[in-house]
């Protein structure tokens, strides 16, 4: 993922694709086209979110466009793909084709992990909706999407404050600041229809909860002695 410090704060960005359609007898078994559905993130190197089980981590797309990708070991068992397969995918918009060269097999860690917070597959590999199952993340390089081989649709951010900045501020501050923010954002006339998720603001709560009774706790142990 794409990550950089502003100020205080951590910011990771990825680029996600449209789902791709992936023709049928493109791996055997397959339901008839346009079911099974593709899903590509530019995570690139998931070293701290994935332990890398097989082969190595998505670069650079070879000359003839061929983006090489890294998928989830659930996926490559559903999917019967191995270091060295080849897919051929469909843009389900404009109808571009993807083809792609698995050059990694991964195992995502644990639920905390930038990679958890920022999938929008479940942990199975498969998402359903109606009559489409779509497999992935294909991990990419996310210059793939930079030099228009993968069209993206969306991108996800993920924020993380500095403890040390949230220690020298007031909980409760801290937590107006986080309400006002994701309202702007909720609500925002460029974003189109952006969806936020936090739970900083129940972390300090906590915080505050424990703060005042160590606070209890010791004027207790002042009055004994």
């Amino acid at each position: 993922p794409s990550a950089l410090v502003a100020g205080a704060h951590t910011v990771t960005a990825v680029l996600w694709s449209r789902p791709a359609t992936r023709p049928a007898g493109a791996v055997p078994g397959a339901r008839r086209a346009g079911q099974d559905q593709a899903l590509l993130a530019g995570f690139g190197s998931l070293a701290g979110s994935a332990t890398l089980l097989k082969g190595q981590w998505p670069g650079a797309a070879s000359a003839d466009g061929t983006v090489a990708a890294a998928v989830p070991e659930v996926v490559a068992a559903a999917l019967r793909l191995a270091v060295g397969s080849t897919l051929d995918v469909t843009d389900s918009v404009t109808h571009g084709g993807v083809r792609m060269r698995i050059v990694g097999i991964y195992r995502p860690l644990g639920a905390t992990s930038a990679y958890a917070l920022l999938n929008q597959i479940p942990a199975t590999g498969v998402r359903s909706a109606s009559s489409f199952v779509t497999y992935g993340p294909f991990d990419v390089d996310p210059a793939a999407f930079a030099a228009g081989l993968v069209t993206p649709e969306q991108t996800t951010w993920d924020i993380q404050p500095s403890p040390l900045v949230l220690a020298g501020r007031n909980p409760d501050d801290a937590a107006a600041a986080i309400h006002t923010l994701t309202s702007a954002l909720q609500n925002s006339a460029t974003l189109g229809t952006p969806q936020v998720a936090t739970t900083l603001p129940a972390q300090l709560a906590a915080l505050t909860t424990a703060g005042n009774t160590t606070r209890a706790e010791l004027a207790g142990v002042a009055l004994v002695l």
